[in-house]
């Protein structure tokens, strides 16, 4: 088969969106789990959202000139991060979506890691990714719900500014080893950014509580806050990504009224360094 991998154009939209929403809904109700786009329309948002993002790229795969699947890539910031990836379920297992991890690993094979989120019922994913290289770094339980507690009123919880960025990305560095400034910095333009702040000193933050943020903190009862803080203010229900080896934090979520949704994996490779303290992962990494 002669697959032709290229970028994308904004003609990608529609029959990109079609194969996301088909290649997810196949594999997601074979195993009995809601898929996580509702309409091919909602599919084809989420795909023009990103396809319209100067720091996101996307490629695309031809067979014989028709579209067949595509792959996200997220660039704002050091660590590489892929997905969503799709393929036509008619094209499936002959050799499509691999070629299209081939060439986003060689597109990005200077970046310092690279990253994805792989959902553990799909066994033929985490195949693919693991013989690719990839190694899962962490057992994840997607979770959803309201909090029931009120925020303890001796933490300051405040919204993030943009002055705040230098440190948050300290406070990253020192318990992932990484930075996520420019991804931090569209969660502050859009508002969706908290962080305790303990005498100036910032000691935990969250970029959203979907699963699109990310949140970390030095111990567990800043990041609880801010989580208390969010639901009850301004009245949101959550849904998070929650590292199950964190069984403190992953117990408290349960305790919390959170329920398990989905299970999945973050995958990884290049740098990788042990998490520190106690966090929630994004979609993305």
């Amino acid at each position: 088969m002669d697959i032709k991998i290229r970028p994308h154009n904004m003609s990608d939209i529609e029959p990109c969106g079609r194969i996301l929403y088909k290649a997810f809904k196949e594999v997601f109700e074979r195993h009995h789990f809601p898929p996580p786009f509702s309409s091919i329309e909602k599919a084809c948002q989420s795909i023009r959202f990103y396809f319209h993002k100067p720091s996101w790229s996307c490629l695309v795969a031809e067979l014989e000139g028709r579209v067949v699947g595509s792959c996200l890539v997220d660039e704002r910031d050091s660590i590489r991060s892929i997905g969503p990836i799709s393929v036509d379920p008619q094209f499936q297992m002959k050799g499509v979506g691999r070629r299209l991890m081939e060439v986003v690993l060689e597109r990005h094979s200077e970046a310092e890691g690279i990253r994805l989120i792989q959902d553990a019922f799909n066994s033929s994913s985490m195949s693919l990714y693991t013989s690719l290289g990839f190694e899962v770094k962490e057992p994840i339980a997607g979770m959803k719900g309201w909090l029931k507690n009120r925020p303890p009123g001796k933490i300051n919880v405040r919204r993030l500014r943009i002055e705040d960025l230098h440190a948050c990305a300290d406070l990253c560095y020192k318990l992932h080893g990484i930075e996520r400034t420019n991804e931090l910095k569209d969660s502050i333009n859009d508002g969706t950014a908290f962080g305790v702040d303990r005498n100036g000193r910032i000691t935990a933050y969250v970029s959203s509580l979907s699963r699109q943020g990310h949140g970390l903190a030095e111990n567990e009862k800043d990041l609880e806050a801010i989580l208390l803080f969010i639901c009850s203010k301004y009245r949101r229900a959550i849904s998070i990504l929650v590292p199950t080896r964190q069984t403190g934090f992953f117990n408290w979520c349960l305790n919390q009224g959170l329920r398990v949704i989905d299970p999945l994996n973050l995958m990884a490779m290049g740098k990788y360094q042990e998490p520190k303290g106690c966090f929630y992962i994004s979609v993305r990494y």
